[in-house]
């Protein structure tokens, strides 16, 4: 196998990287850079989509303290804290783009422009259900088009590099499928995988021995530095109280699905999230006095299931208190239905879950132990308890208020 000289980012690798716009399985990818000397690029609508998905994310924080802010003045109170969090998150908002566009030079990421493509032709795949496009149940919701932007963004930008072997990161079968129909068209020379895992998996396979077992080892040393702490994990991953469908792979990216794909299981309640093991970790500026091992965790989420398994689709994330009972009979459920589901026979069944984290160590010399200083774990606090966070902030700040009054 010839080692690759491009990888591409699709939006189904690069919308999961977060607002750190990293986790350790692209910073192993990244570390293979320097031995097998590849280019990373990202299309521009990919792109667009990713910062569309940060700026929802923080326009729910702003918009929270922005009702904190009239909450308090129609008690003539103000806390100028939530004031400054307002301001800022809103002029954070306005620098975005450019901010995460930095990190992306700092990764060494290109953004592929948008390439010319005519309408007739787009028509004419839409109209024949020619990948990426696909034939929707309801005809009033069309599919494929951005996708198809950024395939013939990134088969462009292939045009001209003859002979150079590319690799496309994407969960997008359907797209998978229309970048190998295109391909030959602009002579590229292309192979699709699912996931960083995979592209490193494939990247390492056209190294030299000496270079895998290098990486296999310096991945193995950081999984033992963290070992000592896995009770610590355990207890922050037991402390997440939400998770969605998404999440436990169950109606993930429904849009981007097959039909054969939109199936899963009816998820009724999550019991209960165990930690199985760390599989995978890699050091971050370890050569520093304060560094980060990126890590991932393989876990086992107990969930209560009707029989037979069958997931009805949903536009949105179905989200899922940790230890909560499924809900009572006869309640209005999501789709404004009255549901006595809760009556039919349940079972529980184990799903596998992944979850990404970072712990910081510290040492005072070169030569010095390391020293652990925090460990987190990335699954944020559900966005509607934000806004109760924040009342309950404002609360204590009254309480503090009238015992000084009094």
């Amino acid at each position: 196998m010839s080692t690759p000289t491009r990888i591409y980012i699709e939006s189904t690798a690069l919308v999961p990287l977060g607002g750190k716009f990293e986790n350790v399985d692209f910073e192993k990818l990244l570390e293979l850079r320097a031995s097998a000397g590849f280019r990373l690029f990202v299309s521009e609508i990919s792109w667009l989509e990713y910062v569309r998905k940060r700026k929802k994310d923080l326009s729910f924080f702003a918009e929270a303290c922005s009702k904190a802010e009239r909450v308090l003045e129609k008690h003539a109170k103000s806390i100028p804290e939530v004031k400054r969090a307002a301001e800022s998150s809103i002029e954070y908002l306005r620098n975005l783009d450019a901010h995460f566009r930095e990190k992306a030079t700092d990764k060494g990421i290109t953004i592929v422009p948008l390439v010319c493509i005519g309408v007739d032709r787009l028509l004419k795949m839409s109209i024949e259900c020619i990948p990426p496009y696909e034939e929707a149940e309801d005809e009033s919701k069309e599919k494929g088009f951005r996708d198809s932007l950024i395939m013939f963004s990134i088969l462009d930008s292939l045009r001209d590099c003859p002979g150079e072997r590319a690799i496309v990161i994407s969960a997008d079968r359907l797209l998978g499928r229309a970048f190998k129909l295109h391909a030959d068209e602009y002579g590229a020379d292309l192979i699709i995988v699912k996931s960083y895992d995979e592209a490193a998996a494939y990247v390492a396979d056209t190294l030299v021995e000496s270079e895998r077992v290098r990486i296999r080892e310096e991945s193995a040393a950081a999984v033992q530095m963290l070992n000592p702490y896995k009770k610590l994990i355990a207890a922050k991953i037991s402390e997440i109280r939400e998770v969605t469908d998404r999440d436990l792979g169950q109606g993930f990216l429904w849009s981007l699905m097959t039909k054969e794909e939109q199936e899963g299981l009816d998820i009724r309640s999550v019991r209960s999230i165990e930690l199985e093991g760390i599989d995978s970790a890699i050091w971050k500026h370890k050569g520093a006095a304060v560094s980060q091992i990126l890590f991932r965790c393989q876990c086992k989420v107990t969930v209560v299931v009707p029989a037979p398994y069958r997931l009805q689709p949903f536009d949105e994330p179905r989200r899922f208190k940790v230890g909560e009972p499924p809900p009572s009979p006869g309640l209005i459920n999501y789709t404004g239905l009255v549901s006595y589901k809760s009556l039919e026979p349940t079972e529980e069944r184990k799903l596998p879950f992944s979850i990404y984290g970072a712990a910081e160590f510290q040492r005072q010399v070169p030569d010095a132990d390391w020293r652990l200083v925090t460990i987190n774990i990335d699954k944020s606090v559900p966005s509607e308890e934000y806004d109760a966070l924040i009342a309950a902030a404002l609360s204590q700040r009254d309480a503090a208020e009238r015992l000084s009054d009094g």
